[in-house]
């Protein structure tokens, strides 16, 4: 009952599977679409099989978050172990690739701008956005729009401190 559950709830996306198939097979050769749905399906189960094992290691680990090493475990419990190679390059991969990608957070602080600044900035833009007529006609001076209180922000930020 509950495998049922997870496999109404989700799904892999068609698309995206029909692709991986498509940059794998031959150039001429094709797949039937009631092979390329038994595929798709497989997919899904292993990746939920993965997932639980994953999940149930973390539990016993009495941790909340799933780590690349559950999924470890979950391959070699499973005798997939000739995936593991795989799954750290991509690790190592993707984590040097998180290092040289900007954080959003420091976005702000790297622009040199105080928060007045910064609030003084954003008002302009609200100014501009209501000089330019909408699609729908309505006047953009009607829409309720939230700005930031500068004043709130800072004493926020200093409470964290």
């Amino acid at each position: 009952m509950f495998d049922e559950k997870i496999e109404d709830d989700c799904s892999l996306p068609k698309a995206t599977v029909d692709k991986l198939i498509h940059s794998t097979l031959a150039s001429k050769t094709l797949m039937a679409k009631d092979a390329r749905e038994v595929l798709r399906s497989f997919s899904k189960k292993i990746l939920i099989i993965l997932a639980g094992e994953a999940n149930r290691k973390c539990e016993e680990e009495k941790k909340k978050t799933i780590t690349i090493d559950h999924l470890i475990h979950s391959l070699r419990k499973y005798e997939l172990e000739r995936y593991v190679d795989e799954v750290e390059k991509s690790t190592k991969c993707y984590l040097e690739y998180t290092k040289h990608k900007p954080s959003k957070q420091n976005k702000f602080k790297e622009s040199g701008l105080t928060m007045e600044q910064l609030h003084a900035e954003q008002q302009m833009l609200f100014a501009q956005a209501k000089k330019v007529p909408t699609t729908d006609g309505a006047s953009v001076d009607e829409l309720e729009i939230q700005i930031d209180d500068v004043q709130e922000i800072q004493d926020d930020k200093s409470n964290l401190s």
